[in-house]
């Protein structure tokens, strides 16, 4: 006998009809006063804001338990209200800062130093490298793809891009490139030709500003504004500028052993991530470059000790025995 189990509870009844479920709203649910109920609301439609371009709202998940008020063995349950978030969230922002590992070569930024006409910084920022998104989607080792788009539906951009510091000359980039897309004016569907180097492509900021003489403080971070909350992997590559002088650069650190770092946005999360501690970037990202290293050696080796190394290394690394630090395991 066919049969549909819509009375509620785990109570079935004979389908005579062969028509199946009836229909019911939650209100006609039977529910036992003795066991626990929620009532859940899941987020069907939140995407209506990025589908529409932000014409149709949806919502995200809410819920809250349904409790029961009982008198003399009878039972009425109580009316629930859910609260559930409207669509489009605040956006996120996602910071990340890249720098050269080195002084010493530990997997973490060691800063220091000073600032002159030359940026003298220990493990300073390093500039012109390029930020690359992946969409984790909740999962670890399979990625949905590359991010170029954020929430709005609009490319990349370098979020401190234009902006000025009181007393200097530029923030972080100039545009990447002049016009390389023109927007619209914010409310309207008026073209704004002050919108440039909109490219969808995020790069450090570079060492000096726009000077050419001042070192930057911004040099070595990123900002990636107007992210959708969730879960990214952010790599880091050299840009093709450090790739065509010869450059090499070895990434000293790691999450999870591969070059992406995690990185988990909540909706409107700040421009600092805070676990524990005091706060920082969301990530950051170390790299090494052999030739840098090698480089000091014959000031080592002629007495001075920047990096406070061992004794049996400094004999090694100076006469020739074993492998020169490019090559040297923790140099990887």
């Amino acid at each position: 006998m066919n049969a549909v189990c819509d009375i509620g509870n785990g109570v079935c009844r004979p389908d005579t009809s062969g028509n199946g479920q009836t229909p019911v709203l939650p209100g006609q649910v039977h529910l036992d006063p003795t066991k626990h109920y929620y009532f859940s609301i899941l987020p069907g439609d939140a995407a209506n804001p990025f589908n529409s371009a932000n014409a149709i709202s949806g919502h995200g998940m809410g819920g809250a338990p349904i409790i029961p008020t009982c008198v003399n063995n009878t039972c009425t349950f109580n009316p629930v209200t859910v609260y559930a978030q409207a669509t489009p969230f605040p956006p996120s922002k996602l910071t990340v800062f890249v720098f050269e590992d080195d002084f010493p070569l530990n997997g973490e930024q060691d800063g220091g130093g000073g600032m002159g006409a030359v940026n003298t910084n220990n493990e300073a920022g390093l500039a012109q490298f390029n930020i690359t998104l992946f969409d984790d989607a909740g999962g670890t080792g399979d990625a949905t793809g590359q991010m170029t788009y954020d929430m709005f539906n609009q490319p990349f951009v370098e979020q401190p891009g234009g902006n000025k510091r009181p007393g200097h000359r530029a923030r972080c980039l100039p545009p990447i490139s002049k016009n390389s897309r023109i927007g619209l004016t914010p409310g309207t569907t008026t073209l704004d030709p002050t919108q440039t180097g909109i490219t969808g492509t995020i790069v450090t900021c570079p060492t000096f500003e726009s000077d050419g003489l001042t070192p930057s403080p911004l040099a070595g971070q990123a900002v990636v504004a107007n992210l959708m909350p969730g879960r990214y992997g952010v790599v880091a590559t050299p840009g093709a500028d450090r790739i065509a002088r010869g450059e090499e650069w070895l990434q000293t650190n790691t999450l999870d052993g591969q070059k992406a770092h995690d990185s988990f946005l909540r909706i409107q999360e700040p421009s600092y991530f805070q676990e524990y501690g005091p706060a920082g970037f969301h990530v950051s990202i170390g790299f090494a470059n052999p030739a840098i290293i090698n480089g000091r050696k014959a000031a080592v080796c002629n007495g001075h000790r920047p990096y406070g190394r061992r004794g049996h290394e400094l004999h090694k690394y100076c006469h020739g025995h074993g492998h020169d630090l490019a090559h040297e395991p923790h140099a990887r």
